[in-house]
Parts: structure tokens; C-alpha cells; sequence
């Protein structure tokens, strides 16, 4: 008798569990992140605006398809959406991230450093937002400002190509070629086909009197890509001092 009542508990438990979860909604948010994060961007753009039109004031649903705006360099519609989170909740500080971006992208460097700097203001601490706000310091020749940003992207996310590459152009467009190299070298570390750190580094090489690594990387290059005119020229220049 009481095995039956068991089984019975069990029967009736489990039937629950499953009734539950059947009832249960889907969370339309997790599927079209996972259809984001696979690169799908189009498709995640058209799954986003379907559950708006069915759940208009879900804020992650907004910033989600905003984030897709983005990957889809749909500035405007990217704005549009931080716009609306904003105006629904001013405490969503991740909306201003998303504005910082969405002005770079359409190069309004002003407007896009406003907003960085009211999301690290908020407490928002991304790399992302570090690297981007080192960027348009450097569009404005404000190295110093620059490299200061970027070490804070590359000390949150010591494994961001990126930063390291970042860092290493702003100290080579300062001329600073020695304090240059060993943030391309990281950069290449991290990816050995980074094509831009390569080039800026046998530049770097060649202004600091290494000629020889800077042929050696140069002739690297030009294997991978014969149309490199910034390898040509350090390979042609330090044949040239070679023969001096």
C-alpha cells in the first residue's frame, strides 16, 4: 500500500512539472541573444522587432536590438533605441554605452565621448568603453589622454588585441617607437596575424635602430600581403641603410 501511495506521489509530482512546464513562456530574450551571439544579425534584428511588437516595454528586449543595430552599423535606429530605454528608465545606464557607439560609428566624436564618459560616471566599467573613449582622445590628438584610457581598457581585459595594439599607436604616433614595441609585440602575442600591429612594429623597429627585425618583419608581412605599401617602405629603408 504505501509503495503504491509512493508511486502515486510521484506520478502526480511529476505531472505537475511537466504541466509547469509546459505554462512556462518562453523567454524570448535568451533565444535572440543566442541568435545575436552566432553572428546572425539580420535574422536576430527580425526576431527582436517581432517581440516588441508583442512585448513593447521589455528595456532588454530594446537594448538588445539595439546592440544588434550596431553590429549592423544601423547607427540611427541604435540611437533611436538607447533614446527610448532612456526615456522609459533613466537609471538603464547601459543605454548611454550603447549611444557612445552608435555616435562614434557616425563619427560625432563629441557626442559620443559625452556619453562614454556618463556611463563611467554611472559605474560602468567596460573595456570597450575605455578603448573607445582612447580612440576619439587620439582623433583629437590628445595622446596623453589616450594612452591613459587604453591602459585602463588592457588592465581590465588583459587579453583585449585591440587595447594592446591601441597603445602601441598612440605612443608611435608620438614618435615614442621604443615604449611603442612592446604593446604591438603583446598585441602580436595575443594574435600573430594581426596585419596592422605587424607594420606599425617593423616601423617601430626601423625608427629605434633594429633593422634587422624590421626587415624580417617587413618580408613577414609582404609574404602575407604583397600590397602592403607601409612594409614596402620599412623593407626598401632598411635594405637602403644597410648598403650605407
Amino acid at each position: 500500500m504505501k509503495k503504491q501511495f509512493f508511486v502515486f506521489v510521484l506520478m502526480v509530482f511529476f505531472g505537475i512539472t511537466d504541466l509547469c512546464a509546459q505554462e512556462r513562456p518562453a523567454d524570448p530574450y535568451r533565444n535572440l541573444y543566442h541568435v545575436y551571439r552566432k553572428g546572425k544579425y539580420e535574422e536576430a534584428l527580425r526576431g527582436a522587432e517581432a517581440a516588441l511588437a508583442e512585448k513593447p516595454d521589455d528595456l532588454k528586449l530594446h537594448y538588445l536590438k539595439a546592440k544588434i543595430c550596431l553590429a549592423l552599423k544601423k547607427w540611427d535606429q541604435a540611437v533611436a533605441e538607447a533614446e527610448n530605454i532612456l526615456n522609459k528608465d533613466g537609471n538603464f545606464k547601459k543605454a548611454h554605452v550603447i549611444l557612445g557607439q552608435a555616435y562614434l560609428g557616425k563619427e560625432n566624436y563629441k557626442e559620443a565621448l559625452k556619453h562614454f564618459e556618463e556611463a563611467v560616471k554611472a559605474g560602468i566599467d567596460f573595456p570597450r568603453v575605455y578603448h573607445d573613449m582612447a580612440v576619439i582622445y587620439a582623433y583629437g590628438k590628445d595622446y596623453e589622454s589616450a594612452i591613459r584610457e587604453a591602459k585602463k581598457a588592457v588592465a581590465k581585459k588583459p587579453d583585449f588585441t585591440e587595447g594592446f595594439y591601441a597603445l602601441g599607436r598612440f605612443y608611435a604616433e608620438t614618435e615614442r617607437y621604443g615604449e611603442a614595441i612592446p604593446y604591438f609585440e603583446k598585441a602580436l602575442d595575443l594574435d600573430p596575424d594581426y596585419v596592422k600591429a605587424m607594420e606599425f612594429l617593423a616601423i617601430s623597429y626601423l625608427e629605434t635602430g633594429n633593422k634587422a627585425k624590421a626587415r624580417d618583419l617587413a618580408q613577414e608581412v609582404l609574404e602575407d600581403e604583397p600590397g602592403s605599401t607601409m612594409a614596402a617602405f620599412v623593407l626598401r629603408k632598411a635594405q637602403n641603410e644597410n648598403r650605407k
